[in-house]
């Protein structure tokens, strides 16, 4: 049977596209992986044909292209928690 753990980590300043998501999967064979997934904001067709096209035409952001999460006090122990398992990880 596999083991499944998850956790589900929503940004300190309480907005829901704000949020990571973590998953760990041990499966028979012994394999262990931690899976990271991120939320991605979800913009209307033309928002994101409009930023496609400016993407092919090589337009660059003076910031970049990030998001922001906020850690706390709350996120601790989840994240104590997955980095003690990635420590038992083979390479």
């Amino acid at each position: 049977m596999d083991i499944h753990k998850d956790w589900h980590c929503i940004c300190s300043c309480g907005s829901y596209e704000h949020q990571v998501n973590f998953d760990y999967w041990e499966d028979l064979d012994g394999d262990k992986n931690i899976y990271m997934t991120i939320h991605l904001v979800e913009y209307p067709f033309w928002k994101r044909l409009w930023r496609g096209l400016k993407y092919i035409f090589g337009h660059k952001s003076n910031y970049g292209n990030f998001d922001e999460f906020i850690l706390s006090k709350k996120h601790a122990p989840a994240l104590r928690e997955i980095a003690d398992i990635l420590e038992t990880l083979d390479e």
